[in-house]
């Protein structure tokens, strides 16, 4: 039997069907991405910012002179209000993954894209050690009495319940935490450090069953893929515009809008950029739309480009590739600044240990040329060193070929608090040899006890700081104090010094 419906109530339900998936893509719209909203805030508001966007646009053709893998430090800032979004180490442990396979493959499948797919040969490390040197696990937790956050930087505030991330020039920031109305955002290079990251809502956070989500279209961590993309400049495929917009990269098809699901045969525009020579389908596999995140599978070698200029010479993020923060975790960091009299040729120095061995030495500075009254190059300028060193005693020796020092000299050692060591100025040592020892002893976490007997207070603790639930070193007390509800895990060793009490319950 057929059921013959009236044509006016054909053209009804037709309404209806489009209305209904209207409704369907606003939502997915609204769920997806707000890196844009943020990214034309800042383009209105912060010329310089809108000028090196520009100015990238221009050199995203050219390739990286940057070689082999880079590497990027990341940090986790998990900032909850309840337990379900306190995300655990696991889950986090899963995000990671997942960038590290989308950031250091290249696609398999579909065939019609892999002329164009590459290698964008990125790696993320999870930090082991603060801008400090202290040792960390890589993850800061956060309890905030916000029950969500919005676009822009309340996540990144602690005034609005939030947390301030890490240097942004030494580690890619990212925070999880209850997002309103989208799925994740992040800034694009160049914004200001106090509010440069990756904001990911945790129902999008990670991939795993054993997690929750709010769609399982959105379950295989590419979220955090999309939104890291953005971090190093990429735009959405479509161009946050129509066909007459484009991403700016002449190797991905323009494209009407966001794709959404996994329609591998999604028509693109008629009307491609010059030098395109691809099919007139969308790259629905490509990170940077909407697709579903198991749809999405490849960069391109434009993007690709785009990305790693950020860690050439003059680029945005070129200090993430001096970044310490995946180092094994600092001893004692000292600043030893050395600074030069009009003849720093007659200069050498070394530092000795407790038993005379030299662990770091400098000298053969390069001469000037006094008939040509050329200055030498470091004459009256400082050189500073950096060392890393165990607890102990030590001595740095300083060396005058011509016997006079350095009256117009100097030198200091400080500590990465800023605290100073020893230091000289204007030492005219008459022989060729002079001798400084000095002692370190700040590897450790120490309780010195010298604002009344508070645990909490970073005033008592010679690192500035009370051990995090990451630090897994000896917890030394230096002086005579009264501790109360002080938890020491398994982890952790209680070394007792200068007649100590304590006071241990629970």
């Amino acid at each position: 039997m057929t059921l013959k419906i009236p044509s006016i109530y054909r053209v009804f339900v037709i309404l209806i069907l489009i209305s209904i998936s209207a409704i369907t893509q606003n939502i997915n719209a609204q769920e997806a991405c707000g890196t844009h909203e943020s990214y034309l805030e800042m383009m209105k508001n912060d010329p310089v910012f809108r000028k090196k966007q520009e100015l990238s646009k221009q050199q995203a053709s050219a390739r990286s002179n940057v070689q082999g893998i880079v590497t990027i430090p990341v940090v986790f800032h998990v900032v909850y209000n309840n337990a379900d979004e306190n995300v655990s180490d696991e889950q986090i442990y899963s995000q990671l993954e997942v960038l590290n396979e989308d950031f250091g493959n290249v696609i398999t499948s579909p065939t019609m894209w892999h002329e164009v797919a590459a290698n964008p040969e990125i790696e993320f490390c999870l930090a082991t050690r603060d801008a400090l040197g202290n040792a960390s696990c890589g993850i800061t937790r956060t309890y905030t009495d916000s029950t969500e956050f919005v676009i822009q930087t309340s996540i990144k505030d602690e005034s609005t319940g939030g947390i301030s991330g890490w240097p942004a020039r030494q580690y890619m920031n990212i925070f999880i935490c209850d997002i309103r109305n989208v799925r994740g955002y992040a800034t694009f290079p160049d914004a200001e450090d106090s509010i440069d990251g990756i904001v990911i809502d945790y129902l999008s956070f990670g991939r795993g069953p054993e997690y929750v989500f709010d769609s399982p279209n959105y379950s295989s961590g590419r979220t955090g893929t999309h939104e890291v993309g953005h971090w190093l400049r990429l735009d959405h495929i479509w161009g946050d515009g129509n066909c007459d917009v484009d991403d700016g990269l002449t190797d991905t098809p323009n494209a009407s809008g966001p794709n959404y699901g996994c329609n591998e045969n999604a028509p693109a525009c008629n009307n491609q950029s010059p030098g395109y020579a691809g099919p007139l389908i969308c790259m629905v596999q490509n990170y940077m739309d909407y697709s579903d995140d198991d749809c999405m599978n490849l960069f391109t070698q434009d993007q690709v480009n785009l990305m790693r200029n950020n860690f050439d010479e003059q680029g945005s993020r070129v200090s993430i590739l001096s970044s310490k923060g995946c180092d094994l975790p600092a001893e004692n960091e000292l600043y030893f600044a050395l600074t030069f009299d009009e003849f720093p040729e007659d200069i050498r120095w070394e530092l000795h240990d407790a038993s005379n061995n030299i662990i770091a030495s400098d000298g053969n500075f390069e001469p000037g040329n006094y008939d040509l009254n050329i200055p030498a190059p470091l004459a009256n300028k400082t050189k500073t060193y950096t060392w890393d060193l165990p607890d102990g005693n030590y001595t740095l020796k300083f060396f005058d070929d011509f016997g006079d020092g350095f009256p117009d000299g100097s030198y200091e050692i400080k500590s990465i608090f800023g605290e100073t060591v020893i230091s000289g100025a204007g030492i005219p040592f008459d022989q060729s040899e002079m001798s400084v020892p000095f002692s370190v002893n700040n590897a450790k976490y120490r309780f010195l006890g010298t604002v009344g007997n508070d645990w909490y207070d970073p005033a008592n603790w010679n690192r500035k700081g009370v051990p995090s639930k990451c630090y897994q070193g000896d917890l030394i007390i230096e002086k005579e104090c009264m501790v109360e509800k002080l938890t020491i895990d398994q982890q952790r060793n209680l070394i007792i010094r200068n007649e100590a009490r304590f006071t241990i319950t629970g």
